[in-house]
This record gives C-alpha cells, sequence and structure tokens, in this order.
C-alpha cells in the first residue's frame, strides 16, 4: 500500500492513533477505498482489531451503511468479520445502525451463514440463526446450502444445529449433491449417521 491507502495500511496494523488523527482531518476517509475495493473498516475486522472497528463505527455526523461498503468480490466487513471467526467485532457489526443485512450476499452468492459454516465458527453460525434470524435455507452461486457447507467439513455441531433450525436435509446442489453426499465424500461418518437419523435419503442419487 501507498500513502494513498494510509487509513487501510494504519487500520490493517492496528495503529489506532494513525487511524483517528486521518479520520479528524477526514470524516470522509472511512468511505475511501483501496485497489481491492476494501474500506479502512474491511481491514481492521480482517486483522481482529475491535478497538479500531469501534472508532470506526462512532458517530460522525453522518451513519455509516455498513452494507455499503463492499469490495470488488462483494464482501462487506461483517462478511469478512464472519469468516475470519472474530465473534465480538460481528456483533460490534450487527449492533450498527442501521443494522447490516445479515443475509447479504457476495459476488458468489455466499451469506454469513455460508462463510461461518465453512470456517466452523459455530458461535457465529448460532448467533446468525437465533439472534439475527438469517435465513438457513440460502444457497449460494454454487446451490450449497448452509447444511452443505458443515457437512462437508465435518462440523457435527453446525449440523446438529442447522437441523434443529429446519434446514431441508435433501436440498440439492447445481451438481445434485445432498448434504449426505458431501459428507460421504469426506468421510465424515458421525454426520453422515446424524444426517441419515434426520431424515437424509440414503437412495438419492446425484
Amino acid at each position: 500500500m501507498t500513502d494513498k491507502y494510509a487509513i487501510q495500511e494504519a487500520a490493517r496494523d492496528g495503529k489506532i492513533l494513525t487511524v483517528e488523527a486521518l479520520l479528524t482531518e477526514n470524516p470522509k476517509l472511512i468511505f475511501s477505498k483501496d485497489q481491492d475495493e476494501r474500506t479502512a473498516l474491511h481491514w481492521a475486522c480482517s486483522s481482529g482489531h475491535l478497538n479500531i472497528v469501534l472508532s470506526i463505527l462512532k458517530p460522525r455526523g453522518k451513519e455509516i451503511e455498513i452494507d455499503d461498503m463492499l469490495d470488488s468480490s462483494g464482501w462487506s466487513p461483517v462478511h469478512i468479520a464472519a469468516s475470519a471467526g472474530y465473534e465480538e467485532i460481528f456483533d460490534t457489526l450487527m449492533s450498527n445502525n442501521p443494522q447490516p443485512d445479515i443475509d447479504l450476499p457476495t459476488n458468489q452468492g455466499t451469506a454469513v451463514i455460508h462463510l461461518a459454516c465453512s470456517k466452523k465458527h459455530y458461535d457465529i453460525v448460532k448467533k446468525s440463526i437465533e439472534t439475527y434470524k438469517c435465513k438457513t435455507r440460502a444457497k449460494d452461486k454454487m446451490g450449497y446450502t448452509p447444511l452443505h457447507r458443515a457437512a462437508s467439513v465435518g462440523d457435527f455441531r453446525i449440523v446438529e444445529l442447522l437441523l434443529k433450525s429446519g434446514v431441508n436435509v435433501n436440498a440439492t446442489d447445481k451438481e445434485d449433491w445432498t448434504a449426505l453426499m458431501h459428507a460421504e465424500a469426506e468421510g465424515w461418518t458421525d454426520v453422515v449417521e446424524l444426517l441419515k437419523a434426520n431424515g437424509a435419503e440414503i437412495t438419492k442419487k446425484d
């Protein structure tokens, strides 16, 4: 990065005094983007700097629409925090006014719930479902549901949580694969048995 992206660099490196000095001089830098269209908030979230996230989000005379802060892949800071597993940052972002859309899709159609399932972030998955009421049946552009994602990585607890939330255990992706097929392909025996016990069709073909 160059001086042109000084605030992104400072947010990435945890330099809160630099971030605050830059924003005091020019509050509009909150919305400035680097070559990947990432804001300072994106970088603070990806690096896990809660103090900088709080500083950026504090009232400065203009509401911050986090859903409008998308990088070139369509990721908002919320997607980044969920994927990285930074629960406190995730909660801070979701407490913003206006509250971000928990179901906002990236360019690939992935929502927070997909990302958290893929990375085995149980607590973020649980909050997304129970606190923020996300859509647990949402499909990304590959047709994957959160259940497909959780079954693929063999996370028993998340699969169990999703099943209790009322997902379609036999939903298929674009290759006509169910979550059971993904679990079997990866060798997750415990998840396979859990899915079968909850109505997964064992004779279904792709």
